[in-house]
């Protein structure tokens, strides 16, 4: 059995295990669970969690140990909002505290049985017009899927190139123009969500004084993470005089010569930056008489996203088949998170608009399902493009393997504007 299969064996085991243990054991106890209890059961997940990162540091090394406890405790600390959610609907249907590991357990295997009857009942009882509405959101929906398989490669194949065959290295203005731009981008958002926190945390914080203080030490997690990462880049660069103390403490390796390297994930943020630049002039297009109709957003998106494609794909035309490294220029990476957010623009937020003007009010929750569910294949589909990313590179290079993430996105695009006389049709004035 190699390293890999070994540890998805054991990332499997695992997670069954966890899963037999939490609803069917854990969740039957209809006793109110104690502070001391939550306490003790939070301390066996996260040595569980912890036992899977040594688990991880002797199969595959430290970095990607380590990158997975990162990952871990990012997720530990955003999903506590959830926490809250779950606060509020036990509230309002007055739960009492002994039944809630029940009533969520119940809740969950309803939840997946409701919606696979409710999905083929309700639209057999609605009026010809409606189910025509629902087809077109449906038509949607498989758009979404093409487009988000494409779309999320981000952290696949694009990540994979930005590591191996593109030039990261930055000198002189350029250096310091993305040290200060990488600052802002990280403490600016960071600093807005804590201040919106803070004045959450001092109306919350009487009743639910354990979630808030959980909460505050996750978020001052990850500000310690940001400020290390921050020092190590500035003192990466020559910006930052560091004691050799300082430095084992921090767990930053000594360098000898100024350097500034672009993370290979940084680029996956320009996503979030051209999001919140570009949002409101694609806001101002839809709301003028320019607005295009649903099927031609789809096939402008879709469009997009071939563009982006191909930037990277002419980037990578030197690239000979097999090759394990080369120097492309950032430039390409950085036009295809551009054209590919400006497809996320005028998808992924129209077609959950769509959704709330075609489908029925009782409905609309369902669907919104549906749409994720749509989004999720999308994933998976992301997942397999980028699995076959290395065959393909080793056999036609890796240009290849863009220009056919191109065609298909072209061909859905075409595909889209085609179909709008039909599509039109079916959402019966609906724009």
């Amino acid at each position: 059995m190699t390293t890999d299969q070994m540890v998805y064996l054991v990332f499997g085991v695992v997670v069954v295990t966890a899963l037999i243990l939490d609803l069917g054991f854990l969740s039957k106890k209809n006793t109110t669970i104690t502070i001391r209890q939550a306490l003790q059961q939070t301390f066996i997940w996260v040595l569980l969690a912890l036992g899977f990162f040594v688990f991880m540091w002797i199969e595959e090394g430290q970095k990607l140990a380590f990158e997975y406890l990162s990952g871990y405790l990012m997720e530990w600390s955003l999903s506590i909002d959830n926490i809250f959610v779950f606060i509020l609907i036990f509230d309002a249907f007055k739960v009492k505290e002994q039944h809630l590991s029940r009533v969520l357990l119940i809740g969950i295997l309803i939840a997946i049985l409701l919606f696979l009857f409710l999905l083929v009942y309700r639209l057999m009882n609605y009026s010809q017009i409606t189910k025509e509405k629902m087809i077109a959101v449906s038509f949607f929906a498989f758009l979404t899927i093409f487009f988000w398989a494409i779309f999320e490669q981000s952290p696949n194949s694009l990540t994979i190139f930005a590591s191996d065959y593109t030039d990261r290295v930055l000198v002189g203005n350029w250096s310091t123009f993305f040290l200060i731009m990488n600052s802002l981008i990280t403490i600016v958002p960071l600093a807005i969500i804590t201040w919106v926190l803070y004045l959450l945390f001092k109306q919350t914080f009487k009743d639910y004084a354990v979630a808030n203080i959980i909460l505050s030490l996750s978020f001052i997690i990850i500000w310690g993470i940001a400020i290390w990462m921050l020092m190590k880049d500035f003192y990466t660069a020559g910006y930052l005089s560091l004691s050799d103390g300082t430095l084992e403490m921090l767990k930053i390796e000594k360098v000898t010569t100024a350097i500034t390297e672009v993370p290979a994930t940084w680029f996956s943020t320009l996503n979030s930056l051209f999001i919140i630049s570009l949002a409101p002039l694609f806001s101002k297009w839809w709301e003028s008489k320019y607005n295009p109709s649903a099927n031609m957003k789809y096939g402008i998106g879709m469009g997009l996203l071939a563009l982006g494609m191909a930037c990277v794909a002419i980037g990578a035309t030197g690239i000979e088949p097999g090759a394990k490294t080369a120097s492309v220029s950032m430039i390409w990476l950085i036009l295809v998170y551009l054209f590919h957010t400006m497809g996320e623009l005028c998808i992924s937020p129209v077609g959950l608009s769509y959704v709330s003007k075609l489908v029925p009010a009782r409905m609309i929750a369902f669907m919104f399902g549906v749409w994720y569910l749509a989004v999720a294949i999308g994933m998976k589909g992301a997942g397999m493009f980028g699995e076959k990313i290395d065959a393909i590179a080793n056999e036609s290079g890796l240009s290849s393997f863009f220009w056919m993430l191109t065609i298909v996105s072209l061909v859905m695009a075409a595909f889209s504007i085609l179909m709008t006389p039909v599509i039109k049709k079916l959402m019966h004035g609906v724009r």
